[in-house]
């Protein structure tokens, strides 16, 4: 048997002969060739991690030791169902990357299959999981400290009458704060978030902190007394991620009596 290198691959060649136990050799056969083919390899990479909305980019990597030009062919299963085809590639070059995008994301779990295969019987296949984590908002409106120790003079004067925390005279101060997801390394932050009184259409806009998952202001209005109607309201708060996604969530109140009521309460005990 002997072999020679063709390009890349290893083409052989050889000639035989049989024997049997009494020693009678057979002619040698005609010279025969036989090519030796060898699978190829891939990869899919990317970052993580990935939230709901993203519109990430996926690498594919593809090489041939023999330097055939390769098929490939990329899938996704969403949450455990059916795969359904995502891109393919024909003609691609051994060790030639390739990248696509694909987006925005629902929440859940992803399952991609690569294949490649090199035209010569000769393929490869390799699964990948990953998740598209949820962003959240979650606000919250509470008193001022002078205020909070108002409304817990008045339920110790007034036990009958008690006022929850989520009682407010009109004419104090909202003190107004946003928890938003922390999305760690990736790129997906909030680029804004609010808090806007629906009745009146005041809005505030919430400072971040360092890390921007805590975000905090104030809304004062003095007119409030004159103004702001009884009874039930709600701040909705709102964030803007930079990969698009609009979130909301709403904080009921109530708006029970006015400032005056304990300014008056005040001067008379």
């Amino acid at each position: 048997m002997h072999g020679v290198v063709e390009g890349k691959r290893r083409r052989l060649y050889q000639t035989l002969t049989y024997s049997n136990q009494y020693g009678t050799a057979s002619d040698w056969s005609p010279e025969a060739w036989m090519f030796i083919n060898r699978g190829p390899t891939g990869l899919l990479a990317f970052d993580t991690p990935i939230y709901e909305h993203d519109t990430p980019t996926f690498t594919v990597a593809v090489a041939d030791p023999d330097g055939d030009s390769l098929n490939v062919q990329v899938e996704s299963s969403y949450n455990g169902g059916a795969y359904v085809n995502l891109i393919q590639w024909s003609g691609v070059p051994s060790g030639e990357p390739k990248a696509f995008s694909h987006g925005p994301l629902a929440r859940g779990t992803y399952t991609f299959r690569l294949t490649v295969n090199d035209g010569n019987g000769g393929s490869y296949q390799q699964t990948y999981v990953f998740y598209a984590l949820p962003l959240g908002l979650a606000g919250r409106v509470s008193h001022t400290p002078e205020w909070e120790s108002y409304r817990q003079l008045w339920n110790s004067r007034f036990p009958l009458q008690p006022r929850g925390s989520d009682m407010f005279w009109a004419g104090e101060a909202f003190v107004l704060a946003a928890d938003v997801t922390d999305t760690g390394t990736s790129s997906t932050k909030p680029l804004a978030v609010t808090a806007t009184l629906l009745a009146t259409g005041e809005s505030v806009d919430l400072t971040g902190d360092s890390f921007l998952v805590l975000y905090e202001g104030m809304l004062l209005n003095t007119e409030h007394p004159y103004t702001l109607a009884q009874g039930s309201q709600t701040f909705r708060f709102n964030v803007q991620w930079s990969n698009g996604l609009h979130l909301t969530y709403d904080v009921p109140i109530r708006i029970e009596g006015s400032v005056f009521d304990v300014i008056v309460n005040q001067i008379r005990h």
